[in-house]
């Protein structure tokens, strides 16, 4: 049986980074100030961190899931430079649609 563990679910964009218009590229990223505070308070508490995101750019074309994997796998890397590991990045590339 496996056991149970207990997640923090992250928007990406205006949650961990400041929203700016489909960033997708390194340079585009702001980390709000306190995000790695908060992160690392939650994997004292036994969470693991998750980032999920709606990417519209990609089923738009403005980039590819090429370049947000990439942008991914820099932001995960940030992280750990600060001691967070990232559990796992899910992202929607759809376009948002209302409810």
């Amino acid at each position: 049986m496996s056991q149970k563990k207990k997640a923090l679910f992250l928007d990406r964009d205006g949650v961990i980074n400041e929203d700016s218009e489909y960033p997708h590229k390194p340079e585009h990223i702001v980390f709000k100030p306190a995000v790695f505070d908060l992160c690392r308070a939650a994997l004292e508490k036994g969470y693991i961190i998750v980032v999920v995101t709606n990417q519209a750019g990609v089923a738009k074309g403005r980039f590819t899931e090429a370049d947000v994997q990439s942008l991914h796998a820099w932001m995960a890397q940030r992280f750990l430079e600060k001691g967070i590991p990232i559990a796992g990045f899910i992202t929607a590339p759809f376009i948002k649609t209302p409810l």
